[in-house]
């Protein structure tokens, strides 16, 4: 009948009137958590970027340590060792190449800086490596000690210099989350002790 069809008309504009409230809700709702979403995934990319830096380090600390013990052995450079060299650059490479990949996804001026500043660092270790490399395939006593001596000045300034610019991966108003923060000094706490109680030692 007539007045089923008006009902039927008014119950659909009515259905069509609350649908579209729905999706203007959830729309609003949408937008209004899409800030704090990439908020958290920029938070989560620096802090992942922090602690793949601090681990690589690590391992760079522990290629130093073992460089440095072996170019005092009076032999040259055996098989095991150099074995045992050739891992640790091998973890620490695969480290910063992750770091540098989480810190291009993260895209920031700040992450762009850092990564300028820590290739700028870095770039001396080629070279340095080199020259190591050369020294431990000679007899000890044929060595240069200038070599060595460079190899223990400059890598742990170079290792300290990175460490130190490790937070300048995120801007000066980046709200860090307490418990992040803690973990992050946590870690690098962590990491100071075994990087300057290894120094110790080798020396």
């Amino acid at each position: 009948s007539r007045k089923l069809r008006s009902i039927r008309r008014q119950a659909n504009v009515l259905a069509a009137v609350l649908v579209g409230i729905s999706l203007l809700l959830a729309g609003k709702f949408v937008m209004d958590r899409v800030p704090m979403w990439q908020e958290a995934k920029r938070q989560q990319l620096g802090t992942m970027a922090v602690v793949k830096l601090m681990e690589s380090l690590i391992e760079l600390s522990l290629e130093r340590s073992l460089v440095q013990v072996t170019l005092t052995l009076p032999a040259p450079l055996s098989e095991q060792h150099r074995a045992m060299i050739e891992q640790q650059r091998r973890k620490a490479t695969a480290g910063f190449a992750a770091m540098r990949e989480t810190l291009t996804l993260l895209g920031t001026p700040q992450a762009r800086a850092f990564l300028s500043d820590f290739d700028a660092r870095i770039a001396p270790l080629g070279v340095l490596r080199a020259d190591v490399d050369r020294q431990l395939r000679l007899p000890g006593d044929r060595r240069d000690a200038a070599v060595s001596a460079r190899w223990a000045a400059e890598v742990p300034a170079m290792i300290s210099g990175i460490a130190n610019r490790r937070t300048s991966v995120r801007g000066p108003g980046d709200m860090v989350p307490a418990a992040v923060s803690l973990r992050e000094e946590v870690q690098y706490l962590a990491w100071a002790v075994r990087e300057y109680g290894g120094r110790e030692r080798t020396f």
